[in-house]
């Protein structure tokens, strides 16, 4: 896919795993567009991306930023990920204690 694509590029890990690494949001953006109407398990999730990733570039406040992490709070709750630590909760908590959020 990464030949036929021409984005990212392939990294062997040590356990031989290959992972196919793609690190900027317009590839990202590119192959969420090519792929998303084969999906039909992880189609939300697509979605849901392509809508985070085209916020973000628009994040210009606090208030931006807390929203944003809200976005990809509804991203976890579609994939049942409980590993994240930071979530919007603790977005708002730091944001607030800094004083960096309007009342």
């Amino acid at each position: 896919m990464q030949k036929e694509t021409g984005f990212g590029y392939l990294r062997t890990r040590k356990d031989g795993i290959v992972e196919w690494v793609i690190g900027d949001t317009e590839s990202v953006l590119r192959l969420i567009e090519k792929v998303v109407p084969f999906l039909r398990i992880k189609k939300k999730q697509a979605l849901k991306m392509k809508e985070i990733l085209k916020l973000k570039s628009k994040v210009k406040s606090p208030e931006d930023f807390l929203k944003l992490s809200e976005m990809v709070d509804d991203l976890e709750n579609l994939n049942f990920s409980k590993k994240r630590k930071i979530t919007s909760k603790e977005v708002r908590r730091y944001l607030q204690k800094k004083d960096l959020l309007s009342p």
